[in-house]
């Protein structure tokens, strides 16, 4: 029958790393960062879910819809503003993806209004 010796205290851990945990020595920086960063990941991990879930709940709001559109109308290139170096057809194309931007918008809030009503 073999039987197991209790550990000695007084030497070192297995194979004479420091780097293992339960050594009773000092941590290294490596191992501070790691646990550092360890850490901030799991913070990292509730932050996300908490910030996913306040966007979820912006997001199936109308009214976040409607300014959203009325952002990208304000964003949206006007005859009188400073043009600088871009082209009629720049702007043109500028105006044109702001207006359908804005009205996908618009659509995506008339959709929440109409699903919220149970229709």
């Amino acid at each position: 029958m073999i039987t197991r010796r209790p550990p000695d205290r007084n030497k070192r851990c297995a194979a004479d790393r420091p780097e293992q945990a339960g050594c009773g020595e000092r941590p290294t920086p490596l191992q501070l960062a790691v646990q550092h960063l360890l850490h901030m990941m799991a913070n990292l991990d509730e932050r996300l879910i908490y910030r996913t879930t306040q966007q979820q709940i912006t997001e199936s709001d109308p009214a976040h819809w409607l300014r959203r559109a009325e952002e990208l109308e304000a964003a949206a290139p006007r005859p009188g503003q400073y043009l600088g170096q871009a082209t009629a057809a720049e702007l043109s194309e500028r105006w044109h993806s702001c207006m359908t931007t804005a009205a996908a918008c618009r659509h995506k809030a008339a959709f929440l209004l109409w699903k919220a009503r149970g229709w």
